[in-house]
């Protein structure tokens, strides 16, 4: 979906980079294109309730900072 709608639409709305993403749970729906995401566009914060369920060398290769929120629901 990220590949076809999300980083299309970003794109052409001259978006260059994200301040913050947040993954509200680890739902194949919300986690799984994170990869495709951190490829396009320089994300300088990743919330998420499950940062396990995040790629460590994707992290690491954007050298990203992770915050865990618990399990908070923003």
């Amino acid at each position: 979906m990220n590949d076809a709608v999300v980083i299309p639409y970003l794109r052409s709305k001259q978006i260059q980079y994200l301040n913050k993403i947040i993954i509200s749970h680890g739902d194949n729906n919300h986690i799984n294109d994170l990869s495709s995401v951190l490829k396009a566009f320089n994300v300088l914060e990743i919330y998420t309730s499950v940062p396990n369920k995040i790629k460590t060398t994707t992290i690491l290769y954007k050298k990203k900072t992770v915050l865990d929120l618990g399990g908070c629901i923003i």
